[in-house]
């Protein structure tokens, strides 16, 4: 079995995680991303508090959604199930808006994507982030818009590891402008 952990950040410091603050769309757009948005994200991954989440092998099987705020969650995966190293994480976020989704395992990028039913949901971006080993080993960072109350769920992988840690943070607790786009014209 996978393990994954998920965090769901707050605002907290941590200037060693802090990735290049914009990065250029093929669009011609920046995404402008604070770095204290970061810092706090990574401080989850390093320090927790940290909560156990287990991931499905099949979508539909991903029934009980995680809520875990201000929490990483170390999230075990199921591994290879019918020639699939996806894994499925139900999860429902109490506020509305912009979140960033920090993911990764031992410093390595994990591939996630929301969904809400079987829909992908579109991201605003997949932002590198520069020291992962600082950051809890989460490397990369997924823009998305949430609504409230929905179930989502969270397609991980594909990848092999066993285990990932995730920590989802709602990104207007910063102030609204920590995930913004700015587009030519």
């Amino acid at each position: 079995m996978r393990s994954v952990a998920i965090m769901v950040v707050g605002s907290a410091w941590l200037v060693s995680c802090t990735p290049d603050r914009s990065i250029d769309r093929p669009d011609g757009c920046q995404v402008m991303l604070d770095p204290e948005l970061y810092e706090h994200a990574c401080q989850h991954g390093v320090n927790g508090p940290f909560s156990p989440a287990l991931a499905a092998a099949r979508l539909d099987d991903a029934v009980a959604p995680v809520n875990a705020a201000q929490r990483a969650l170390e999230v075990t995966l199921p591994g290879l199930v019918d020639d699939d190293l996806t894994s499925y994480l139900r999860y429902r976020p109490t506020r509305d808006g912009r979140h960033a989704a920090f993911a990764g395992v031992s410093g390595q990028g994990v591939p996630i994507e929301f969904l809400r039913g079987h829909t992908r949901v579109e991201s605003t971006a997949v932002v590198p982030v520069d020291d992962a080993l600082a950051c809890g080993g989460m490397r990369d960072v997924t823009g998305v818009d949430l609504i409230e109350g929905e179930d989502y769920v969270i397609a991980i992988g594909p990848t092999r590891s066993d285990h990932i840690v995730l920590f989802i943070e709602h990104v207007d607790t910063f102030g609204g402008e920590d995930w913004d786009l700015q587009c030519p014209g």
